[in-house]
C-alpha cells in the first residue's frame, strides 16, 4: 500500500502574529485558573454557610470540576483536530464565565456543585485547541518556550485567584446581607463568584482577534490525501498510541501523579495558613498570591529558555522530558518540608521552592506534541487533559481532605495530609517519568516516519 508523506508547509505565520495569538491564549488560559480556583478562598465561609466538611468541600474543588472536563474533552478533541480551533475556545469561555458567574446564585450544595461541572465542561475546550494552535505556529526549537508562555496562564491565574480574590472576599466579607445588592443572593461570598465570573467575557471577544493557523505536519493515510486535512479515524488513532504506549504511559501518568500533588496542595494551602497561622483570607491571597505570581514567570521562563537551549543545540531533542524530570526530583523534597515549618515566612519560602522546580511541566505539552502527528494532537492533549483532571484535580483535594477528616480526625491537621500526600506520590511518579525516558527517545526518532504508520497498524 502506497502512503504519502506528511504534508507539510514552510510559511510559518508571521512571529508577532503567532506570539499575539500566544498572549491571547494566555490570557484565556489566567481566566480559566482564576475561575476555578477562586473556590479555594472561599473554603471557610462556604462550609459555615452550607454546613459541610473538608472532605464534602473537596469534592467541589475536585470531582465536581473534573469529571465531565475530562469527559467532554474526549469528543471534543476530535472537534480540535479537524475543526476552528478558535471558534472552539471561544465557546469555551464563553460558558466557563458564565457557570463561574451562575455559583454566585448557587444556595445549597447541590446547585454550586451543578454550576462547578459547568464550569468544567466550558474549559475543556481550551488546552486541546491551544496546544494544536501553538504547534502548527512555531517551528520545534521555538516551540518549548511559547508553550511555557502558554503556561504563564497558570500561575498568573492561580496567583490572581489569590490577590484579586483575597481582597474581594475581604471587601464583601464587611458587608451584612441587607447590603448585598438584590440580585438574588443570600450570602457574601456568592457575591465573589459574580465579579470574578463575567470579566471573563471580554476574553472570549479578543479570542476572535486572533487567527487560525494552517495546519502542518499533516498525515495522509493510503491514498486516501483527505485525512491529511480532516480526521484520522479512531481506530488509526488507537493503534498509533498503542505502539508507543510507554512514553505516552510514562509522560501522561507522571506528570498526572505530579498534578495530584500540585493540586491537592494548592487547594488547601489557603485553608493550612489560615488554620494553622491565623491569617485572614485576604492576608493570605495578598502575599501568597503576589509571590506565586513572581516565582511562577521566573520559572516557566526559565524552563521554557534552558529546553529552548538544549534543543538548539541539536543534540537534546528530548530535552522537555529532561527538564521536566530534574525539577520533579529537586521540587519533592520541598514539598515534604515545606508544611514541617514553624513560621508562615520559612513555609512561603519552602512552597514556593517547590514551586518553581515542579513548575517545569509546563513543558509537557511541547514533549506531547514533539511525538505526535497533527491530526492526533487534539486527541493526544484531550487524554492528557483527562488524565490530569480525573487523576490530579479529581482525585488531589480529596485525598488531602480525606486525610484530614478520617485519619487525623482534626481540621489542624491540614499541614500533616500536605506532608503525607507529598512524601507518597512525589517519589512514585518521579520513578514513573523517568521510566519512559528511553521509550520517549525512541518515538522521537520514529516521529521522521509517519507516513503510513496510523494504516499499518
Amino acid at each position: 500500500m502506497n502512503h504519502r508523506k506528511p504534508q507539510q508547509n514552510d510559511n510559518w505565520p508571521n512571529p508577532a502574529v503567532a506570539w499575539y495569538m500566544v498572549i491571547i491564549l494566555m490570557l484565556a488560559y489566567m481566566f480559566s485558573y482564576l475561575d476555578r480556583q477562586i473556590l479555594n478562598l472561599l473554603v471557610e465561609p462556604i462550609e459555615a454557610d452550607l454546613h459541610i466538611t473538608d472532605f464534602q468541600m473537596s469534592f467541589l474543588m475536585g470531582i465536581a470540576f473534573a469529571l465531565l472536563y475530562s469527559i467532554t474533552g474526549i469528543p471534543i478533541s476530535r472537534w480540535v483536530d479537524s475543526r476552528s480551533r478558535r471558534k472552539l475556545i471561544f465557546v469555551g469561555i464563553t460558558v466557563w464565565s458564565l457557570m463561574t458567574a451562575l455559583c454566585g446564585w448557587a444556595r445549597n450544595y447541590l446547585y454550586l456543585f451543578l454550576g462547578r461541572i459547568g464550569v468544567g465542561v466550558g474549559e475543556a475546550t481550551l488546552n486541546p485547541s491551544a496546544f494544536s494552535m501553538i504547534g502548527d505556529s512555531f517551528r520545534e526549537s521555538k516551540r518549548p518556550l511559547a508553550i511555557a508562555i502558554f503556561h504563564l496562564g497558570n500561575p498568573i491565574g492561580q496567583g490572581l485567584a489569590m490577590v484579586v480574590g483575597g481582597t474581594v472576599i475581604d471587601l464583601v466579607a464587611r458587608l451584612k446581607p441587607e447590603q448585598i445588592p438584590s440580585i438574588g443572593i443570600a450570602y457574601p461570598w456568592q457575591l465573589t463568584f459574580l465579579i470574578v465570573g463575567f470579566p471573563g467575557l471580554i476574553v472570549a471577544a479578543l479570542i476572535l482577534t486572533i487567527k487560525e493557523p494552517r495546519r502542518r505536519g499533516l498525515i495522509a493515510v493510503g491514498e486516501n490525501v483527505e485525512t491529511a486535512k480532516t480526521g484520522i479515524p479512531i481506530k488509526e488513532v488507537l493503534a498509533f498510541i498503542w505502539t508507543r504506549r510507554l512514553a505516552y504511559t510514562a509522560l501522561i501518568v507522571g506528570i498526572a501523579i505530579k498534578v495530584t500533588l500540585a493540586y491537592g496542595s494548592v487547594s488547601w494551602i489557603p485553608t493550612y495558613f489560615i488554620r494553622s497561622f491565623g491569617w485572614t483570607a485576604g492576608e493570605f491571597g495578598r502575599i501568597y498570591g503576589t509571590w506565586y505570581i513572581a516565582v511562577g514567570i521566573v520559572s516557566t521562563f526559565f524552563a521554557g529558555i534552558l529546553a529552548n537551549r538544549m534543543t538548539a543545540r541539536g543534540r537534546h531533542r528530548d530535552a522537555n522530558m529532561k527538564v521536566i524530570l530534574i525539577g520533579y526530583i529537586v521540587g519533592i523534597p520541598f514539598a515534604v518540608i515545606a508544611p514541617l515549618m514553624p513560621n508562615a515566612e520559612l513555609a512561603i519560602l519552602m512552597f514556593m521552592l517547590t514551586f518553581f522546580f515542579t513548575n517545569f511541566h509546563v513543558l509537557a505539552p511541547a514533549a506531547l506534541i514533539a511525538i505526535t502527528p497533527n491530526q492526533v494532537r487534539g486527541q493526544i492533549s484531550a487524554i492528557y487533559v483527562f488524565m490530569l483532571n480525573i487523576i490530579g484535580v479529581g482525585i488531589g483535594p480529596s485525598l488531602v481532605a480525606a486525610s484530614t477528616d478520617f485519619l487525623y480526625g482534626s481540621d489542624l491537621a491540614v499541614g500533616k495530609s500536605l506532608v503525607l500526600v507529598a512524601s507518597t506520590l512525589g517519589p512514585l511518579g518521579a520513578i514513573l517519568f523517568y521510566s519512559g525516558m528511553k521509550a520517549y527517545r525512541r518515538c522521537l526518532e520514529d516521529s521522521k516516519q509517519w507516513e503510513g504508520e496510523l494504516r499499518e497498524h
